[in-house]
């Protein structure tokens, strides 16, 4: 809310511009950036998890303004979130996947949901029961990208700062209760496939996600931010 010598000061602008200035400084200004990143803090990270116990949101939400502030484009800015490494108390970003325990199937659920706008954790157990493009194995298929990340042995309960995120090439997953082996492949009907050799699965997933010709992307997107600035989304 602007204050009352704020109010005064654009109401006495009797310039053709005052409006467009106002707006810019508004979109330029350190408090924009940092209500930005609390707001995709809150979209990225999950809200039933103590995030305290992984160090707290602050290193997050900084890397977050700085992306912000920079003006840095949205894709790039998921694309670094995805390929993030290092260790938790170094990389602001690694608190994503600390945060959801390295585990394929949470993260396959996040990003699917945060990214592409489709609930694909509804086919993790069998195929989906409403829509029918979903079956079990495309959930897993995609999960498979998030395979090959090093996690500690165990239950990620408590977490040390020095946890690193980087990419393996070991892991796999399968069906649940089975031994079938799921390789990675892009969802959606893509008729592309991911390679066994070359990049890592996350740099494949990435390139596939944010690429130009990605529609889902794009429409979850623009959805995303027309619900921030209006209230409630297209879709």
């Amino acid at each position: 809310i602007p204050t009352v010598s704020e109010i005064r000061s654009f109401l006495d602008d009797d310039s053709a511009t005052a409006r467009e200035q106002l707006i810019d400084g508004i979109l330029n200004s350190r408090d924009h950036a940092t209500h930005m990143a609390a707001v995709w803090r809150a979209a990225l990270l999950p809200s039933d998890v103590d995030l305290t116990r992984f160090g707290g949101t602050e290193r997050f939400e900084t890397w977050l303004a700085e992306r912000f502030r920079a003006n840095v484009p949205y894709d790039e800015i998921v694309r670094e979130l995805l390929l993030a490494e290092g260790r938790l108390s170094e990389s602001g970003p690694v608190l994503f996947y600390a945060a959801l325990k390295m585990e394929p199937e949470r993260l396959a659920a996040r990003t699917s949901r945060a990214f592409l706008g489709v609930r694909m954790e509804c086919a993790q157990c069998h195929d989906h029961f409403f829509d029918k493009r979903w079956k079990q194995t495309d959930f897993w298929g995609y999960a498979a990208f998030f395979a090959q990340i090093s996690r500690p042995q165990g239950k990620m309960e408590e977490v040390s700062p020095v946890l690193r995120v980087l990419d393996t090439n070991r892991g796999e997953v399968s069906l649940p209760e089975s031994e079938n082996v799921i390789n990675p492949r892009f969802p959606l009907g893509s008729p592309a496939l991911a390679s066994v050799d070359g990049p890592s699965r996350r740099q494949q997933l990435a390139d596939w996600l944010t690429q130009e010709h990605n529609p889902q992307f794009a429409r979850a997107t623009a959805n995303r931010i027309w619900a921030h600035l209006f209230g409630r989304g297209i879709v």
